[in-house]
């Protein structure tokens, strides 16, 4: 077993996107989300994710330099269109939006399509509880029903 710092851990993740053709931007937000699941101890969710971000590219499913479209939707819409890209780089791209839209309607809501998503969503929840927010996140996934 090898043990990394958290430094280190952040570097490789950095390292291995970046050689895999990633957008600076995408390296920085998905090594983020990374970082975050190593440091909280949810290693599923950590450098783990890396090679399942890899693999999403070279199958073809992700944009590695997807450059998000921000929409000032309506009075408490953001809506972020991540062009086929990692979700994260499409979160940070739409939340100072939302950020100005909540202090001044008192609620909104960010709706991020066209978007792959690999992680859990504390991350995002953390950057809008940080902003003295309430905050509530749902993940792009499949369509499920729990059993009756």
């Amino acid at each position: 077993m090898i043990r990394l710092t958290l430094e280190q851990a952040h570097q490789l993740a950095q390292d291995i996107l970046r050689s895999n053709g990633f957008s600076e931007p995408h390296v920085q937000a998905v090594s983020a989300t990374v970082l975050a699941g190593e440091r909280d101890g949810c290693a599923s969710h950590g450098l783990y994710r890396v090679l399942g971000c890899v693999r999403s590219l070279k199958a073809g499913k992700v944009v590695a330099d997807a450059q998000p479209e921000v929409f000032d939707q309506a009075p408490a819409i953001v809506r972020v269109d991540a062009r086929g890209g990692f979700s994260q780089l499409a979160f940070q791209a739409g939340l100072p939006v939302l950020l100005g839209k909540a202090r001044e309607a008192g609620i909104a809501a960010m709706a991020i399509n066209h978007c792959v998503h690999f992680s859990a969503l504390w991350v995002e929840i953390e950057a809008l509880t940080d902003a003295g927010l309430v905050a509530l996140a749902f993940t792009p996934s499949h369509a499920w029903v729990a059993p009756a």
